[in-house]
């Protein structure tokens, strides 16, 4: 993800995706199909990993909530569509009954694929590889043009608080994978990764799905939001990997709760949802670039300075001046 670039990513996680479809469309063994099964899985969490990351990190401030709200809304879209086939092939006699909707599933991977030669980077990873022009034309071009006071500002923002990687080698990279330190080892990292803990917890642990009109743009959206660009990576990677964690918990356990316990098992809902309340004083991410968010997470009470509004003037001599 941080290696190759956010489109490069993308296009490997379809790549493992097409292999699988076509692998599992084709299967002959049980061997073969959970082989299959293994490659879908593995392209589907990399695409879901990156794309809200590129979403986030490309869109205008003023647009991130509305349009990066649709990623995991769109997921319907999907499943809609998905269910559809299943039932309508369900009514074949033979193998293409269960290999057709296997087959079908190559056809969105080969669009995202083809899709990414023709999207720009992401201009926080480009100016992290010191390729700030490119990533300040980009701004430019999809936030407002060169004239446009926000954009220039954004620009400056990207170019003041991004960190410049380190040139590594594949191997050097790859090493570092398992460094996670970098979300504990500091106050507004500690921050990040308390409050993307916590709406993944929620998410996954408060029966949300009679909410899901409204929790599901948010999962992913905040958790990329919170995380800034040295650690967004593996930030988004902690987020799936707490939430399958959670998923599988409670797909074995609540069988045997409901079992043992049976209608007092709600109350640990309820519980959970009480504590997901915290979220209500969570930081705010509405309305504000990715790296103004850097100084809410660099004061002593985050929520709080997340809270207070900044208005940004143009003064004299056409310097930008900010009114709190």
């Amino acid at each position: 993800m941080d290696y190759f670039g956010r489109r490069r990513g993308m296009q490997s996680g379809c790549a493992f995706t097409l292999a699988g479809a076509a692998l599992a469309a084709g299967a002959q063994t049980l061997d073969q199909f959970n082989a299959s099964r293994f490659l879908l899985g593995f392209g589907i969490i990399l695409q879901t990993l990156l794309a809200p990351v590129y979403v986030t990190e490309i869109i205008p401030p003023q647009w991130r909530g509305r349009l990066g709200g649709y990623y995991n809304s769109f997921y319907f879209t999907g499943s809609i569509t998905a269910t559809g086939v299943v039932y309508a092939t369900s009514q074949y006699s033979d193998t293409w009954a269960w290999r057709l909707p296997l087959l079908l599933q190559v056809r969105p991977p080969v669009l995202v694929f083809v899709g990414c030669f023709f999207i720009p980077e992401s201009p926080r990873w480009l100016t992290s590889r010191d390729r700030m022009d490119e990533a300040a034309a980009i701004i430019y071009k999809y936030h407002g043009g060169p004239e446009n006071e926000v954009a220039k500002l954004e620009v400056r923002e990207v170019a003041l608080h991004v960190k410049l990687s380190k040139p590594q080698t594949p191997w050097e990279y790859i090493g570092g994978l398992w460094e996670y330190r970098e979300l504990f080892n500091s106050h507004p990292a500690r921050w990040r990764t308390g409050m993307i803990t916590l709406i993944t917890l929620a998410s996954s642990l408060s029966g949300n799905s009679i909410l899901t009109f409204v929790y599901t743009p948010n999962q992913s959206l905040y958790c990329t939001e919170v995380l800034n660009q040295e650690i967004r990576a593996k930030g988004i990677s902690l987020h799936a990997l707490e939430s399958n964690i959670a998923t599988i918990f409670f797909t074995y356990t609540t069988g045997i709760a409901l079992r043992d316990i049976s209608w007092k098992y709600y109350f640990v809902w309820i519980a959970v949802d009480f504590v997901a309340g915290i979220l209500w004083f969570g930081v705010e991410t509405c309305s504000r670039t990715i790296e103004e968010l850097d100084s809410c997470f660099e004061a002593r009470f985050p929520p709080r300075a997340s809270w207070r509004r900044t208005k940004i003037v143009k003064g004299e001599n056409d310097v930008l001046e900010v009114e709190i």
